[in-house]
């Protein structure tokens, strides 16, 4: 399970790679743009979770993303259903979730310089001014003693807590493919478990996420609004 863990980290990674260096194109955002969210997806580790609730917690994902990078004053998002419902959008070719990964309801997940060609025609067709990509990660923070020896305890036993995280990744491209906007931030939960021998109810975590990518999203969307001001 250890193992598993380590290599869904690496993937995840890789998963995030476009999205490890904050960067703002302030000019950009001289006046609001008109973007299109078309690809969200998400990758959930270490909770005991199957394939119909990692959906709901990607579904969840599209949601807070949509309420959230929505209120900034710099960006205004084409309503969802005419993303989804669009020819143009139906052609791209979906690369299918990552390893351990699960793509949102209704949404595909592809590169810009693959799709370049059809993503091109939906700008026209939307008439927007680019894309919203959004990855998450959801999964939790272990901490713990080893307890041996002790009265009649025959093996050792690691006892902990167990806290969950959750991690907003963004990037955001103008029609040409340029960069206008990335970044990643990752939240904690205050609220955790306890465990024992690495077995706890990882599932009473899940309901905390929400607020979590709440919290991650607001704050990045808030610093966009900051560096944009500011410029």
């Amino acid at each position: 399970m250890r193992t598993i863990a380590y290599i869904a980290a690496a993937g995840l990674s890789l998963l995030l790679a476009s999205c490890a260096t904050s960067q703002v194109n302030s000019s950009a955002f001289s006046k609001p743009r008109t973007l299109a969210l078309v690809s969200v997806s998400a990758t959930v580790t270490g909770l005991a979770t199957g394939a119909a609730q990692d959906r709901e917690i990607a579904a969840d994902l599209t949601r807070v993303s949509l309420n959230e990078i929505g209120r900034s004053r710099y960006i205004r998002l084409v309503p969802e259903r005419a993303v989804l419902q669009s020819k143009t959008y139906k052609a791209i070719k979906d690369e299918g979730p990552t390893f351990m990964g699960v793509i949102a309801p209704g949404y595909k997940r592809f590169t810009f310089e693959d799709e370049k060609a059809r993503i091109q025609a939906l700008a026209k067709e939307l008439k927007v001014d680019g894309f919203v990509f959004v990855q998450g990660a959801y999964g939790k923070k272990d901490s713990g003693v080893g307890i041996g020896g002790l009265l009649s305890v025959p093996i050792p036993i690691t006892a902990g807590r167990s806290k969950p995280y959750a991690l907003f990744a963004v990037v955001a491209y103008d029609v040409n493919g340029n960069v206008l906007w990335q970044d990643q931030l990752e939240k904690t939960g205050d609220k955790g478990i306890t465990t024992v021998m690495g077995v706890g109810s990882y599932k009473s975590l899940i309901p905390q996420f929400t607020d979590l990518m709440k919290a991650a999203s607001r704050e990045l969307v808030a610093k966009l609004e900051t560096q944009v001001a500011a410029k």
